[in-house]
């Protein structure tokens, strides 16, 4: 019993934490930046899972880290991917008309930087590429890989959209899921785990390194 008042006591601490830290009022900075930045701002707010979409550049694997991706369908299974189109990535998408999409876990963080890192080649060699598991790329810390055949391009803006069925799926490894938000990479963890000892206590939903 002792142990469930201290786990509820614990909880509310925590709780009550970060509710004052989520009602301190931020720098309103909005007189000073253009909507673009402003826009950018609150982007980098929006925690997400983190992707790697794959293809081949100069028949070589080749991958870049994305957030903006999500599920379309079910029947049949579909997938949308936002890339910009300037990007090698979007151009090796439109020519060959396919794409892997690697779902990462806390196991990827290498590799999600690797292929983040702007203005670089995003060639996919040791200790980034995993063994093959279907016609597109897969990378290591991947916990799930789309097989994708791209079925529709749209353009928006200065991005491209390309939805994809997907042709095959593999989960490659098993861990957390990782997410990123706030220009820092997360990890997900039980919102509010009721265990038995105080070292399996969990208060939020996320957690950083």
């Amino acid at each position: 019993m002792q142990n469930i008042v201290d786990l509820h006591a614990v909880l509310r601490s925590s709780l009550a934490s970060l509710g004052d830290r989520m009602n301190t009022p931020a720098d309103d900075m909005s007189d000073d930046m253009s909507i673009a930045d402003a826009f950018r701002r609150s982007m980098s707010l929006l925690t997400a899972s983190v992707a790697v979409v794959t293809t081949k550049v100069e028949d070589r694997p080749w991958g870049m880290t994305i957030t903006a991706c999500c599920s379309v369908s079910t029947a049949p299974p579909t997938v949308l991917i936002s890339l910009g189109e300037a990007s090698a990535t979007t151009h090796a998408v439109a020519e060959q008309g396919e794409y892997g999409l690697c779902l990462m876990g806390t196991g990827g963080v290498a590799t999600a930087e690797f292929a983040a890192a702007p203005g670089r080649p995003k060639f996919l060699d040791e200790p980034h590429l995993a063994a093959p598991v279907a016609a597109t790329p897969c990378v290591r810390g991947a916990i799930a890989h789309l097989d994708c055949l791209v079925t529709r391009t749209i353009p928006v803006a200065d991005h491209v959209l390309f939805i994809g069925e997907v042709r095959g799926v593999s989960f490659p490894s098993s861990a957390p899921t990782l997410l990123y938000g706030a220009r820092e990479f997360h990890r997900t963890v039980p919102a509010l785990q009721l265990a038995g000892t105080e070292t399996d206590l969990h208060a939020l939903a996320y957690s950083m390194w």
